[in-house]
């Protein structure tokens, strides 16, 4: 699944799979400078929400 890197102020959620990093774009308002090296930079109190999201709905995006 999707990893989670905590680094304090910054939280990266890093999508495994396209259709993980396609529920990203799907789902969140993603700006460019958001992305780095693939991974979803966002603050650390929007993360567990995110994520959240993610897990209710992850078998839509699961590739086979």
């Amino acid at each position: 699944g999707m990893n989670i890197q905590d680094f304090g102020s910054v939280t990266l959620l890093v999508p495994t799979t396209e259709g993980e990093l396609q529920w990203l774009r799907d789902n969140c308002n993603v700006e460019p400078w958001q992305m780095l090296g693939g991974a979803l930079a966002v603050e650390p109190r929007l993360a567990d929400a995110i994520m959240e999201g993610f897990e209710s709905e992850r078998n839509a995006y699961t590739e086979e």
